[in-house]
């Protein structure tokens, strides 16, 4: 029962933390509509894995991150650079797009998604936090074992979610054609909007 309840954990806070939309899941649409569901399934397990990592780095990591809280401020400036960085590049996708999907090239989704989901740098501080407070209430223990389950659980709920994102993008491909012709536009102003909002965030704090 506690091994479960270590996946469960793991599975929610994975599950919760790509529910709205972001780096990732905004791509796996775009990838989807673009290239077919094949491709967006590729992506999703390259994402999955780069988020095993990241999970893993913070439940590791969970004692050196509350004694250098900087780390974790440094990552937020770093995320408005890749949001930036995003925004330019969809919307050069966009003036460029081909009207062929590129199925062929399916496979290297999977790195795609890595490489994506690793740029994610907002990810660790928010498996950190959720982690943490997790531990501090008794409901992750710091064996081992315990804690692999928790991140594979993290890891499972984020895979599943991200497939739901990219079965959600073909039916937009079929209804929703605007939408799908023009998803790179929309992905650049949304990248945009979170960097904008990032440095609103940062500026408050501050």
């Amino acid at each position: 029962m506690q091994y479960f309840n270590q996946f469960f954990l793991g599975w929610a806070m994975g599950t919760v933390g790509i529910i709205l939309p972001g780096i990732v899941n905004m791509t796996v649409v775009d990838v989807s509509i673009r290239k077919g569901l094949k491709a967006a399934i590729h992506y999703s397990t390259g994402g999955a894995l780069a988020m095993f990592f990241q999970v893993f780095i913070a439940v590791a990591f969970t004692g050196y991150l509350i004694k250098h809280p900087e780390v974790v401020e440094f990552l937020k400036q770093i995320s408005i650079l890749v949001f930036l960085v995003l925004s330019i590049a969809f919307y050069v996708l966009a003036r460029k797009a081909q009207v062929k999907k590129a199925e062929s090239k399916s496979k290297r989704s999977l790195l795609v998604g890595f490489i994506v989901s690793s740029m994610n740098v907002l990810a660790i501080p928010y498996y950190f936090a959720v982690s943490a407070y997790f531990r501090s209430q008794g409901l992750i223990t710091a064996t081992w074992p315990c804690r692999w389950i928790y991140i594979v659980g993290a890891t499972a709920g984020a895979f599943g979610l991200l497939l739901v994102y990219a079965r959600f993008a073909q039916y937009i491909a079929q209804r929703a054609h605007y939408l799908a012709k023009n998803i790179n536009y929309i992905l650049s102003i949304f990248f945009l909007s979170l960097a904008v909002l990032q440095m609103v965030n940062m500026y408050v704090e501050y």
